[in-house]
């Protein structure tokens, strides 16, 4: 819509929003004063002293949470102290600033919990650990008690094997 006001100067129906509120035409370069604050969002220019946009209810004044200075709502910084007017990132900061101090008092009992956690889940491993070697030099001790039967009745086997042949070849000489 502001496109469509003329400039008060050379009369060219193209003026641009700024970043500050003021219209400047696209023209002549002239920089139009308006009667009151022109809407960021539809770029009506409402009356003068207005503090909402007449057609969109768009706010047309923030106020800066620092020095509470009135500014127009297109701007994002405060043109009294550089404050940020978004609402949400001041707040955002405040917030940041207050969970960062009380994380930072925490910070040593927190600390000293993950320490004991740390510790205890230590523990926890090197007994398991203790366990599994105990399990394993038992079932070690097993294997090795059935590979030596084992080879205590192969021996025996074999041996009783031997003891027939000798037996054989002694009585094969014997004569009859």
């Amino acid at each position: 819509m502001l496109r469509e006001i003329p400039c008060s100067h050379c009369s060219g129906a193209g003026l641009e929003l700024q970043p500050d509120g003021s219209a400047l035409c696209k023209f002549c370069g002239a920089r139009n004063t308006m009667a009151g604050p022109v809407c960021p969002r539809c770029e009506r220019v409402n009356p003068s002293g207005a503090d909402h946009c007449e057609i969109c209810r768009e706010a047309l004044t923030r106020l800066c949470p620092k020095c509470e200075t009135k500014n127009w709502s297109g701007l994002d910084h405060c043109t009294q102290c550089g404050q940020s007017l978004d609402a949400l990132e001041f707040v955002a900061r405040r917030w940041l600033t207050d969970v960062r101090s009380e994380q930072q008092q925490k910070a040593p009992g927190i600390k000293a919990q993950e320490e004991a956690g740390s510790q205890r889940r230590l523990g926890q491993m090197m007994e398991m650990e203790e366990r599994r070697q105990k399990a394993l030099n038992e079932a070690a001790t097993l294997q090795a008690a059935r590979e030596r039967r084992l080879m205590t009745w192969v021996l025996v086997g074999a041996g009783f094997i031997f003891l027939i042949i000798v037996v054989g070849i002694v009585v094969s000489f014997i004569p009859r």
